[in-house]
């Protein structure tokens, strides 16, 4: 594979994200979160499968052995990944989506956080630096197209959908 492939690979899952997005938004007007979410991950669970059958007949491979750490560790993933689900699609329900989603998008430093503080990575002062200024390009980007004035930024950052954004992200 060229070492470039990761380019159109890249512009394609974020087409899909954002055609998955749109979807459960759709969705979540007349569903509950939980079955929007239960409608995500069946739907995409016989790509996955596909995928999966792809990658190993193109590479000859095997499915590894699974240990019990390894299957723990999965399902708790997998468990956390559909709760953060849940509550994303919750946020099409709350009127201040915009702060929410904000939140939400918090992943990469909340997972470096968590990574550093509970796993013991370690990440560079520059890999922080970027981390923070992501964030902070994000909420400046938010903000702007949002219609949060100064008087009530405090509120609204400390809101339910930020929380529920927050927990998104975490």
């Amino acid at each position: 594979m060229p070492t470039w492939a990761w380019i159109p690979i890249t512009l394609f899952a974020v087409m899909m994200q954002t055609v998955r997005t749109a979807g459960q938004k759709q969705l979540a007007g007349h569903l509950d979160p939980v079955t929007v979410t239960l409608v995500r991950y069946l739907f995409g669970l016989p790509f996955v499968l596909l995928y999966l059958l792809v990658v190993m007949q193109a590479f000859d491979l095997a499915l590894p052995v699974f240990n019990s750490t390894f299957l723990i560790f999965a399902t708790l993933s997998a468990l956390t990944q559909i709760g953060a689900t849940i509550l994303l699609i919750y946020l099409f329900s709350l009127r201040n989506f915009a702060v929410g989603t904000t939140y939400a998008r918090t992943e990469a430093f909340l997972t470096a956080l968590v990574g550093a503080l509970v796993f013991g990575e370690f990440i560079s002062p520059l890999g922080w630096l970027a981390i923070i200024i992501s964030v902070i390009g994000l909420v400046i980007l938010t903000l702007a197209r949002s219609d949060i004035d100064g008087a009530h930024l405090l509120q609204r950052l400390f809101s339910r959908p930020a929380l529920v954004g927050l927990g998104c992200g975490l």
